[in-house]
């Protein structure tokens, strides 16, 4: 099984199973389990994609991957070069950083609509979207190495 698709069944699995989990769990609260859960599932996906970008250098480069946006603008449109927000360009214009946000999930985040029990597909086209960008971002890397 490809990577992608490794990572498309992951998120299916939790996605559709934290529900059951959570309202079965007799050690924590049942909102504790949610997010617990889509907190290890976040982390995952984040290693998965960075694993399947196949590089790795010493020197950072900062992305943040996010599931659903909450940032406003259009990251949550999964726009090939999103053009952001006003209140991310207020906020990236305090570092001297140049920030790639990844969305995977389209739409804002509803937090009256969870995606546990309003889902939402994570697509082939999101994930090689965030693998290209992460591959990009590390490409100059590759570069100054001549791998």
């Amino acid at each position: 099984m490809d990577e992608v698709q490794q990572i498309i069944e992951k998120y299916n699995s939790v996605i559709k199973n934290v529900e059951a989990k959570a309202l079965s769990s007799q050690e924590r609260a049942y909102g504790g389990v949610i997010r617990s859960e889509k907190g290890k599932l976040v982390e995952e996906i984040s290693r998965l994609i960075i694993t399947a970008s196949k590089q790795r250098y010493p020197d950072i480069n900062f992305v943040l991957i996010q599931l659903e946006s909450q940032l406003g603008g259009d990251y949550s449109k999964l726009p090939a070069k999103p053009l952001g927000s006003p209140s991310t360009h207020t906020l990236l214009s305090y570092f001297d950083v140049d920030l790639k946000i990844i969305t995977l999930l389209k739409e804002e985040r509803d937090i009256k609509k969870p995606i546990h029990k309003f889902f939402k597909p994570l697509t082939k086209k999101s994930l090689n979207a965030a693998i290209k960008t992460i591959a990009e971002v590390l490409k100059r890397w590759a570069i100054q190495t001549g791998k």
